[in-house]
């Protein structure tokens, strides 16, 4: 179909419907549509980030916006979607989350956390060689009635039988929606919404105070906090500034 058709098209269905983990997920659609509007690349990139290019520039210090020009992030993704030689979709993606998702991400932040408690990690199924076995397979073969991931789940069946290799996907995720509304609450309200620090020199402080708000009625951005409140440490850590607790007072009321 005619990018600008599909633009024009599945934007529009993405207008129409809302946004929110709070939502069933029958009507999670919105994102779907927005990516079938847009180029593949970018669609993954839309699909992988926590916020879209639109909603981080709309958090940045306007004199910092400007200083950025016309940067958008995800031409970061791009650059490994495209690089990669492969002739199908699901390769180039797979490609870019090796990069990006493994290599610079889950990888770093295990070992790190594993080597400050002593622990030595090993992830067997990613040595190179099973990877590059791994990589042969035809993508027709991966996805198999919507399911994913067919030929290990059909390798785990006959060692575990069927009910362990169907079962859905667990993930890692920690639970930041509740951290932030309990026990992180009081470092987001002296860290990124407190004083001091080079991140307001960066990121708009009423920007910051919508996102929490937003946060405390609709859930589904603790990613986000945590990446505030990571970016405001590393600040105060290198940059010099202490953190100024709130009064009681100042703690805005916004997620219960």
């Amino acid at each position: 179909m005619p990018a600008v058709v599909r633009r024009r098209l599945f934007g529009r269905f993405a207008s129409l419907f809302p946004q929110g983990a709070w939502l069933p997920r029958s009507l999670r659609t919105r994102s779907t549509w927005r990516n079938l509007a847009t180029d593949s690349a970018t669609a993954h990139g839309l699909s992988i980030a926590t916020l879209s290019p639109h909603r981080v520039r709309e958090l940045l210090d306007p004199g910092f916006a400007r200083q950025l020009g016309d940067y958008d992030p995800l031409d970061h993704v791009r650059r490994f979607y495209h690089h990669c030689d492969a002739a199908d979709h699901l390769s180039k993606c797979r490609y870019v989350d090796i990069c990006l998702g493994l290599a610079d991400g889950i990888l770093t932040k295990v070992d790190r956390a594993s080597m400050a408690w002593g622990l030595e990690v090993r992830s067997p199924m990613l040595d190179h060689r099973f990877v590059e076995a791994a990589w042969q397979i035809p993508p027709r073969l991966l996805i198999r009635r919507r399911q994913g991931k067919t030929p290990l789940r059909r390798a785990v069946a006959r060692q575990l039988g069927p009910a362990v290799a169907n079962r859905p996907k667990g993930g890692f995720d920690m639970p930041l929606d509740e951290w932030f509304g309990g026990p992180l609450r009081r470092r987001f309200e002296d860290g990124p919404l407190g004083r001091g620090g080079m991140l307001h020199e960066w990121i708009s402080p009423a920007a910051i105070g919508r996102l929490w708000h937003t946060a405390g009625r609709t859930g589904g951005f603790g990613a986000s906090l945590w990446k505030l409140t990571m970016l405001d440490a590393w600040s105060r850590l290198f940059c010099g500034a202490a953190i100024e607790p709130r009064r009681s007072s100042e703690a805005p009321a916004c997620i219960p």
